[in-house]
């Protein structure tokens, strides 16, 4: 579905990201790992048409990225950001909504895009919400929103940057729960995170950054262990088993 082919990515000539290769397919969640400062952002924007690969190329469906007007990457990929801030006071429903507007046959919503976003406001519990204003609800209700908005696009592939950043841990397992949810709906997945732990939780691949370069690509459970966290971050820690069915997770010490 997407096919990164020899990609190198940066800011004008400078080059941050070199030489990445992989493929990203409908059901997984794909989780974007590695410290601060190692390419993952720049990787990211790349993938999201946001600047413009320096080599190499991205591949949607085996269209190149290039070729995508802003109106057909909007179709092909939704993005949630970190956070949202809006100088106007929207209402809930109408912050999903301006995710229906690359499906608008007229300047406004029709019936169909109604029935869209509250389906959507359902699915993701908001409807006791769905009145009060964006800049009122808590930072994990914006973070649910902004979800919302994103599926209002009805694309295959949703790209969430660290999307429990700032959120408090029963906010973190909200969110957590939605992104499983939508793998089950056969949604691609890709995010940024800075917990190993999310990757045992959600992920079905992972790939890690380290200076610039990829430093490892697979099942999580075959790339996180005790040598990685050294590794990669320059922590002791150990990775534990905690019920003999593969649920994992890092602590350091």
């Amino acid at each position: 579905m997407i096919k990164i082919k020899n990609l190198t990515c940066g800011y004008g000539n400078k080059k941050t990201v070199t030489n990445i290769n992989m493929d990203f397919d409908k059901g997984e969640v794909v989780c974007l790992l590695g410290p601060n400062g190692v390419g993952k952002t720049t990787f990211f924007k790349s993938l999201l048409g946001f600047i413009k690969a320096i080599e190499g190329e991205i591949y949607i469906n085996g269209k190149s990225l290039e070729k995508f007007s802003k109106k057909e990457r909007a179709r092909a990929i939704a993005y949630v950001p970190q956070a949202h801030h809006t100088p106007f006071d929207f209402k809930v429903c109408d912050v999903i909504m301006m995710g229906r507007t690359i499906h608008f046959k007229k300047q406004y919503p029709e019936e169909q895009d109604k029935k869209v976003v509250n389906h959507i406001m359902e699915e993701l519990g908001l409807n006791m919400l769905k009145d009060k204003s964006y800049l009122q609800i808590s930072g994990g209700e914006q973070q649910l929103v902004l979800i919302g908005r994103a599926l209002a696009q009805e694309t295959d592939t949703i790209v969430l940057d660290e999307p429990t950043s700032n959120l408090d841990f029963g906010n973190q397992s909200k969110i957590m729960k939605v992104i499983k949810k939508l793998k089950e709906q056969n949604k691609l997945i890709i995010m940024t995170t800075h917990s190993p732990n999310q990757v045992f939780e959600c992920g079905t691949k992972v790939v890690v950054f380290k200076s610039g370069q990829v430093y490892a690509i697979g099942n999580p459970e075959d790339v996180i262990n005790d040598t990685f966290l050294f590794d990669v971050y320059n922590v002791k820690g150990r990775v534990y088993d905690l019920d003999g069915n593969h649920n994992k997770v890092c602590v350091s010490y």
